[in-house]
């Protein structure tokens, strides 16, 4: 298992960077191109990770970049209202915006039911974030520096993220390295984020992707989830990878860790509520992220990985706010009622 830095070391456990957006959703069963009512809502992949570790007790904070004015302070009440800090959200002028997306969630009776999102995020206070911005007050600052796909596949995403890993993490071994591969289609094609992630798993502590993503975008000949794990571990001297499958109607969490070459699964889970399918493989990160800075065992990790998950699809909202780990750890043991809780 990955050695981290001892709790209590840094002034935070965990780092994100990465753009939070104002999500507008509409009603299920609603055409996107006919909604006139939105529902406001805030998220983003690695703020969506940094608040669902809220469940273990651990400090978090993210890194972006907001306007100020009054769209970029609901955004900032938002996270502190998830208890993730602001310490380092850089403001911008308020002429800049906050970056949009508006969601049609899917009814989840069918296969033909699919969520859609629709990206307004040009031109956002994010993507005018520079280097020069950032100085050096994050230094040593957390435990586990985290970032996602989604932020390298923006401009200023991958040049903060180089800056970073080139200036800082390479500088401090003690901080570990997360990162979700997280590919969208929607913001650029699997040949481009091939090579741009291929170039930064050499920072990468800690990997997580999509079986899919393995066979797909890395175009990797392995029929086993295992042996997919094995190659991000071998290849580019990962500790820990996590992948996650979808099948059908089922889902599942694997984890493999390279010190031990140790393969482990968590159940499958079956017949799944789909309120929140946004954000749920976020939350997942979070499980196994949180596991194991709290120093729990790999199985441990995976089982809490898939968990957590299990609890945002029941929850609409991007982020999973402030979850109660008992809750969570009662899935594992299929110990929920469905009764109300008094």
């Amino acid at each position: 298992m990955l050695q981290f830095l001892p709790q209590g070391s840094a002034p935070f456990d965990f780092l994100g960077l990465g753009e939070v957006l104002q999500c507008l959703s509409i009603e299920v069963g609603e055409q996107m191109n006919r909604a006139d009512r939105f529902v406001a809502k805030v998220g983003g992949s690695e703020a969506n990770v940094a608040a669902a570790l809220r469940a273990y007790g651990l400090r978090t904070a993210i890194l972006t970049g907001l306007p100020r004015n009054d769209r970029g302070f609901f955004v900032n009440d938002a996270l502190r209202g998830a208890g993730v800090s602001d310490d380092f959200v850089k403001y911008l002028p308020p002429e800049s915006r906050v970056g949009l997306y508006y969601y049609a969630p899917g009814s989840g009776t069918s296969n033909f039911s699919h969520s859609k999102v629709l990206y307004d995020r040009a031109n956002s206070a994010f993507t005018q974030l520079t280097t020069d911005m950032l100085g050096g007050d994050f230094r040593t600052t957390a435990r586990v520096f985290h970032t996602s796909g989604i932020t390298l596949a923006l401009s200023a995403g991958k040049a903060l993220a180089t800056h970073i890993a080139q200036n800082i993490l390479e500088r401090e071994p003690g901080v570990k390295v997360s990162y979700d591969i997280n590919y969208r289609s929607a913001l650029w094609s699997e040949d481009e984020a091939r090579k741009t992630n291929l170039w930064f798993l050499r920072y990468v502590d800690y990997l997580n992707v999509s079986y899919e993503t393995c066979r797909r975008m890395f175009a990797l000949p392995y029929e086993s989830e295992k042996d997919c794990a094995r190659h991000f571990a071998e290849e580019y001297g990962i500790g820990v990878v996590s992948l996650t499958k979808r099948d059908g109607g089922t889902w599942q969490a694997m984890m493999y860790d390279a010190e031990d070459k140790s393969f482990v699964q968590s159940r499958k889970y079956e017949n799944l509520p789909t309120l929140g399918r946004v954000g749920s493989g976020d939350t997942a990160v979070a499980g196994s992220l949180g596991a194991m800075l709290a120093g729990m065992n790999l199985q441990e990790a995976v089982d809490l990985m898939s968990a957590f998950m299990v609890r945002k699809l029941s929850v609409s909202s991007d982020m999973l706010v402030r979850p109660d780990l008992k809750e969570i750890q009662a899935i594992i043991t299929q110990q929920g009622s469905g009764d109300v809780k008094r």
